[in-house]
């Protein structure tokens, strides 16, 4: 269990869940091919970021449902909460992009408990890790 808070610990603070490496990502939504630290490839499989940009949709999916269910539940709300009402549907727009970055790693943190990784998933020391086109 103790690897399992290693790995997930490592991934909150956005750094490399194997080796505890930084910086994972070269801009705000480009990550890098490998870990600089410990050469672990970061997308281990095509089509690896797709379960993280639909759980990351999720988060902030469950926002809107919560704006619905308050409203449908409390016609009427208190003065704080008809405040914040009108904001949830933007927050719920914008939570995703907050929040894949940090699902990404975890996503990673994740795959290496299940699987754990083999020679194959590491890159080379002396290989040069690309650069990632950025926008």
């Amino acid at each position: 269990m103790s690897r399992a808070l290693r790995y997930v610990g490592r991934a909150l603070r956005l750094r490399c869940p194997a080796c505890g490496g930084r910086p994972l990502f070269l801009s705000w939504r480009s990550i890098t091919p490998a870990c600089l630290g410990c050469g672990l490839k970061l997308q281990r499989a095509p089509g690896y970021w797709i379960g993280a940009a639909v759980v990351s949709g999720l988060i902030g999916e469950s926002f809107f449902v919560a704006h619905l269910v308050v409203s449908a539940l409390w016609p009427d709300p208190p003065p704080t909460l008809a405040a914040v009402q009108p904001w949830l549907p933007w927050v719920a727009f914008v939570i995703p992009f907050l929040v894949f970055r940090f699902v990404m790693v975890l996503f990673v943190a994740i795959d290496l408990l299940v699987r754990p990784p083999g020679e194959a998933d590491f890159r080379a020391p002396a290989e040069r890790v690309p650069a990632s086109p950025g926008p």
